[in-house]
């Protein structure tokens, strides 16, 4: 897959759909680009149409460390945790150019015990997943993003 085509691909699915569209990060050297949208029925527009690109999801916080990354959740959303305080949930890790044990991954969704989701966790369907996107440069352990 050329990445080069994935930014030309989903402004021209934005275009189709007469969708404001806002690019704040792209690299062609990352799976990962992050965009502006209006509202979730346009990510679900643009996503519904596209070939290149797997998904789109609500970003709730970045950083380059995992203490910025809380630091950001936090500020970014602790206003929306109540919403899925009851709901079944599930975490997800997805690492770039990295691999975590199992032991790690725990450890890394455990911390983030502090939004307080009391719902059933659910492996299979859950009414929420929440994924933790890390991108390493090769070589390195440590995720820079």
């Amino acid at each position: 897959m050329h990445e080069s085509f994935r930014k030309a691909e989903i402004q021209a699915m934005a275009d189709l759909y007469g969708i404001n569209l806002e690019f704040l990060h792209y690299s062609q050297y990352s799976p990962h680009c992050i965009i502006r949208l209006p509202d979730e029925d346009a990510a679900r527009m643009i996503i519904g149409r596209s070939i290149l690109s797997k998904a789109i999801y609500e970003l709730w916080g970045s950083g380059s460390t995992y203490t910025e990354l809380h630091q950001d959740v936090k500020h970014r959303t602790s206003h929306q945790w109540h919403l899925y305080k009851l709901s079944s949930f599930k975490f997800e890790i997805q690492a770039y150019q990295a691999k975590r044990s199992l032991a790690e991954q725990d450890a890394l969704i455990q911390s983030f015990r502090y939004t307080g989701f009391e719902g059933p966790i659910q492996l299979k369907d859950p009414d929420q997943t929440f994924t933790i996107f890390e991108e390493c440069e090769w070589g390195l352990k440590e995720p820079t993003k």
